[in-house]
C-alpha cells in the first residue's frame, strides 16, 4: 500500500516535534455495508461483503474477528477525545467486533435470504488476487481491477493476520459511555431489512 510509508514518515517527523497528535484506529468503516441506505459520505465498493448484491468473498476461514465502526461514531468519539487533557499516540475506537462469517449471517437475516459466499485462501491472497464481488465492476473505470484486487487482497491478509481485530483493552469507548456506537446488526437491520 503506497500510502503506508508516507504515513509512517509523517509520524516519524511528528515525534520530533512538541506537537500533540494522535492517530485514530477504528477498524474498517461500517458505512460501506449500509450504502446506499445508510447516511454516509463514503462511496462503494465494499470489502468482502456486498450486501446489496447478496454476495461475499471472505478471506481465509471467515472466523477472524474484525472491528467495524460507523464514521459518524468515529466523529463523535474524536470530538470527545478533543476534550482530554492529553492524547495518546494511538486512539483506538471500537464500534463492533464480529467475524466476517457472523457479519454475513447478520446480513442474510436482515435481507431475508442466503448470500453467495466464496472463500479466498491465503495462497490466492498472497498473489494479490481476490474473488470479484458484483459491485466491483462498476468502479473499474476509475479504480482499475488490478489495483482493487491488490488492495482487497492486502486487506484480506490483514484480516487473517488479526490487524483489524483491535485490542479491546486499548479502546477509549469506556472513557465516553455517553457515545453508544452503532452495531453491525443495528446497521444492517436499519439499512436492509425488508429491502
Amino acid at each position: 500500500m503506497p500510502h503506508i510509508p508516507l504515513r509512517q514518515g509523517v509520524q516519524d517527523e511528528l515525534r520530533k516535534t512538541n506537537l500533540e497528535w494522535t492517530q485514530v484506529h477504528n477498524g474498517y468503516f461500517m458505512d460501506y455495508y449500509g450504502l446506499p441506505h445508510l447516511k454516509s459520505h463514503l462511496t462503494p465498493p465494499p470489502f468482502a461483503i456486498d450486501v446489496d448484491n447478496k454476495a461475499a468473498t471472505i478471506p481465509g476461514s471467515g472466523d477472524d474477528k474484525m472491528v467495524f465502526t460507523y464514521t459518524y461514531d468515529v466523529a463523535r468519539f474524536v470530538a470527545e477525545v478533543l476534550t482530554l487533557p492529553k492524547w495518546d499516540e494511538i486512539t483506538t475506537i471500537v464500534g463492533d467486533r464480529v467475524t466476517l462469517n457472523e457479519f454475513v449471517q447478520l446480513a442474510e437475516e436482515a435481507r431475508g435470504t442466503k448470500f453467495n459466499v466464496v472463500y479466498d485462501d491465503m495462497d490466492k491472497l498472497k498473489k494479490f488476487q481476490t474473488s470479484e464481488l458484483p459491485s466491483h465492476a462498476s468502479i473499474y473505470p476509475y479504480f482499475p481491477k488490478e489495483k482493487l484486487q491488490y488492495m482487497f487482497a492486502a486487506f484480506g491478509m490483514w484480516v487473517v493476520g488479526g490487524y483489524f481485530n483491535l485490542p479491546k483493552h486499548k479502546a477509549i469507548n469506556h472513557k465516553f459511555p455517553n457515545v453508544k456506537p452503532l452495531s453491525v446488526k443495528q446497521m444492517l437491520e436499519t439499512s436492509w431489512q425488508n429491502r
